[in-house]
């Protein structure tokens, strides 16, 4: 052994240094999912921040894989320890890797709304969100019919974040057709329920667990393209959906009246999902009628609106902003 190399002898191979923030660590994440075609969305959802006591959520930051309905559950298992083994040295364990489908019907659904999307397109990260959410209306029904009582909504978290890419005119048109056609059919099935008279709806049970079902996915709907709207247009999200409507006119896309209006399906979803054994028959016909009326004004308004912001005179979708 010569001089140098007793000066200097030979070092370990290198580790990956540990990312400093999960922010750091996404555009590695999105590469690597790329590479794996049994991954079909992921969501991220941040820990507490600082001294924060994580009082709800997770206590570190997660990452909600959804993988492709052929992937058994046993692949499932060595698709995610591969994942962890891939980024262990990076993350150091402050990462939690979790597959959506081994959550509850009301946590995956939290999931879908509130958590960051990281990997996917955004036609499918919505209609993920609205299958979840209609997977978790049929489980909550048949919770109500136990009588038990649920816990409150799942909010959307304050953020202003931009988004990380702004997605082509037509993928952004696309889903919102898509849910105007849903709101139609499922408006089109109210209206045949308020066929009946009212005493007629109020005596037979089952009509009310119907119009329930179809107003809750009906304003679903609704939200879900106003949320598209104010994530492209203004960069940001609500408190909660609410005032999701309400932030529409403050930024000139509608009139104040008419966004109170629109707020209102916010406040009928909130009282039929969580304060439902307060709700009689005779509300939810009434429920009904009034829900009818907004979405035909809000169907109304988003043609007006897509045609103003997306169409060129001639007609053609417009390709580019």
């Amino acid at each position: 052994m010569n001089h140098d190399q007793l000066e200097h002898p030979s070092q370990p191979t290198p580790q990956p240094a540990h990312v400093a923030t999960i922010e750091a660590l996404l555009p590695r994440l999105r590469a690597f999912f790329s590479t794996l075609p049994e991954v079909r969305l992921a969501y991220y959802q941040p820990g507490p921040v600082e001294e924060q006591l994580s009082l709800t959520g997770p206590d570190m930051d997660r990452i909600i894989i959804g993988f492709t309905r052929n992937v058994s559950s046993e692949h499932v298992e060595k698709r995610l320890a591969k994942i962890r083994k891939h980024f262990a040295a990076m993350v150091q364990g402050q990462v939690e890797f979790l597959d959506i489908e081994r959550m509850g019907y009301r946590e995956a659904c939290e999931v879908a709304f509130n958590a960051q999307s990281v990997y996917g397109s955004v036609e499918m990260i919505e209609r993920d969100r609205l299958y979840r959410y209609n997977v978790f209306l049929e489980w909550n029904a048949g919770e109500k019919l136990t009588g038990a009582k649920q816990d409150q909504p799942p909010v959307l978290l304050p953020s202003v974040d931009r988004p990380q890419w702004v997605t082509s005119v037509p993928r952004f048109v696309t889903p919102i057709y898509r849910h105007l056609k849903m709101i139609e059919m499922h408006t089109r099935e109210i209206r045949r329920l308020l066929k009946m008279d009212m005493n007629e709806f109020t005596a037979d049970s089952s009509q009310k667990s119907l119009a329930e079902s179809y107003i809750l996915k009906s304003i679903q709907s609704a939200i879900l393209i106003t949320m598209s709207i104010m994530h492209r247009k203004m960069r940001l999200t609500a408190r909660d959906y609410r005032d999701l409507f309400l932030l529409m006119p403050m930024y000139g896309i509608i009139a104040r009246e008419r966004a109170y209006k629109f707020a209102r399906c916010a406040d009928i979803r909130d009282r039929l999902m969580f304060q439902y054994e307060e709700v009689s028959p005779a509300e939810v016909f009434q429920n009904a009628e009034e829900v009818c009326e907004i979405l035909q004004d809000f169907k109304a308004f988003l043609l007006e609106w897509l045609f103003e912001n997306y169409y060129a005179p001639t007609g053609e979708l417009i390709q580019s902003e």
